[in-house]
């Protein structure tokens, strides 16, 4: 028996937390990024949340020293730079390259396709999405995680 196809549009962090945890359930899975290469620099000093943080133990992805340092304290700061508030709020850390970076390690380049910009979906006894260039590919599921403006 042929396994289900997923098709993930986005390969950021919501696209390979999908394609992940469906791969795990036995989907065969394919990614398609609109953007060239790596992606890099989309902010550090994110709250490490337990959703997160079970998804890669669940996963296998990484384990919480990997992917985040411990804080004690968290400090807000006013609009002039001085300190309005301070206090103890035991938390983790972590930044988006360090996230981005372990999932997409844990996912085979075979199934990531970057810089492939989707165009258009159709529905049939199968979906069948469309990227530029002209490329098909029909699926039994299509997801799409590229963002709020999403085809």
């Amino acid at each position: 028996m042929l396994k289900p196809k997923v098709v993930v549009i986005g390969g950021s962090l919501g696209g390979l937390f999908n394609a992940i945890a469906l791969r795990d359930l036995g989907y065969d899975v394919t990614v398609f990024e609109k953007s060239s290469g790596l992606m890099r620099d989309r902010g550090a000093g994110i709250v490490l949340q337990c959703e997160v943080t079970e998804l890669f133990r669940r996963y296998s992805v990484g384990s919480l020293d990997e992917i985040s340092v411990p804080v004690r304290d968290r400090r807000y700061l006013n609009h002039n730079g001085g300190v309005a508030q301070e206090g103890p709020m035991a938390q983790n850390m972590t930044s988006w390259d360090m996230l981005y970076g372990k999932l997409r390690a844990s996912f085979s380049d075979n199934n990531y396709h970057a810089g492939v910009r989707f165009q258009r979906f159709e529905e049939g006894e199968r979906v069948v999405a469309h990227f530029d260039g002209g490329r098909t590919e029909p699926c039994d599921l299509l997801i799409g995680a590229d963002g709020p403006g999403s085809s």
